[in-house]
C-alpha cells in the first residue's frame, strides 16, 4: 500500500468527521434561523456530505488509483464537498 494513500483515507475520515460534528451543532441553530427551512437543508446537506466523506474514507485504500490521480481526487472530493456546502 502507498503512504500516501493512507494518509488521504485517514484525512477524509477526519475531515467527515468534523463536518459530522459541525451538522450536529448547526442543527441547535436552526429553530433560530431567519430561515428555518433552509437551515434544515444546509443541515441535512451536511450530515450526508459527512457520510458520504466517511464511505470513501473508510473505501479509498481499495481504490485503484495512481499517486497523482489519488491526489486530485482527493482535493476534487473536499473542493466539491466545501463548495456546495457554502452554496447552501
Amino acid at each position: 500500500m502507498n503512504a500516501s494513500l493512507s494518509r488521504q483515507g485517514h484525512r477524509l475520515l477526519q475531515i467527515g468527521v468534523a463536518l459530522l460534528l459541525f451538522s450536529s451543532f448547526e442543527g441547535f441553530a436552526i429553530p433560530y434561523l431567519a430561515a428555518p427551512r433552509l437551515g434544515l437543508s444546509a443541515h441535512t446537506l451536511s450530515g450526508l456530505e459527512a457520510v458520504l466523506l466517511l464511505a470513501l474514507g473508510l473505501l479509498w485504500e481499495r481504490l485503484s488509483l495512481s499517486v497523482a490521480a489519488s491526489r486530485v481526487a482527493f482535493w476534487l472530493l473536499i473542493y466539491s464537498a466545501l463548495a456546495i456546502l457554502a452554496a447552501t
